[in-house]
């Protein structure tokens, strides 16, 4: 997925796919958003610059970091809060996080 003009982001919500997936230009995983099933966002797993995310772990913030988001639309809460990356999204992509 590439976006258009200034526009780079995922819908928070799809009608036509369970999931929407972004690549950087090397073919790692950028990002990933899963949708449940009433179509609203419910996961993020990102591989990019995430300054909060990276300080709670200690990282560099100036670097990509691997993390995941759990988001409640409901609870307007669009980004989510910080969790583990769940283990079987690691085995599902593993080519696409190769080299981290």
């Amino acid at each position: 997925m590439e976006g258009i003009g200034k526009e780079h982001g995922f819908p928070y919500e799809s009608k036509t796919s369970d999931a929407y997936i972004k690549l950087h230009p090397d073919g790692r995983l950028k990002q990933l958003r899963v949708f449940d099933k009433e179509h609203k966002a419910v996961l993020e797993i990102g591989y990019h610059r995430e300054r909060s995310y990276a300080e709670k772990m200690g990282a560099d913030v100036a670097k990509p970091i691997l993390h995941a988001h759990r988001i409640d639309l409901d609870a307007g809460n669009l980004h989510g809060a910080p969790m583990e990356v769940p283990q079987k999204y690691l085995n599902l992509f593993a080519d696409l996080l190769r080299g981290l």
